[in-house]
């Protein structure tokens, strides 16, 4: 049984309107943003390394992405409202282990590659 279609929202992108404003807004900076890039970005000390990605991972991590998320997470097997997700993977929501051992043969590849990744 194939868990109901998630509703998802549609979010426009208004690109050339942002890069206007930022070309705009940036005009006489560019060299000095380059600069600034090549000293932080392109050839940075480790500590900087290391507190860019800690940044990073606190910005792009699921429990704040999650905050942004309007309705509740729903069980990929069944559809109902979950309150657990996948341990290994972190991405896949369950209502319940029954729910969770039933879908394993189906999430297992995707859960390998996702975990690969983390």
């Amino acid at each position: 049984m194939e868990p109901p279609a998630v509703k998802r929202e549609v979010i426009l992108e208004q690109v050339p309107e942002i890069r206007e404003h930022l070309l705009a807004a940036n005009k006489d900076k560019w060299k000095a943003i380059a600069e600034l890039h090549v000293t932080t970005i392109l050839s940075p000390a480790k500590e900087d390394v290391k507190r860019y990605a800690e940044s990073l991972a606190e910005t792009y991590s699921l429990d704040v992405l999650e905050k942004f998320v309007c309705d509740p997470p729903k069980c990929a097997l069944c559809g109902c409202v979950a309150s657990k997700r996948c341990s290994r993977c972190q991405n896949e929501w369950y209502c319940g282990r029954e729910c969770q051992v039933k879908h394993w043969s189906k999430h297992k590849t995707a859960c390998g590659m996702m975990a690969e990744t983390k």
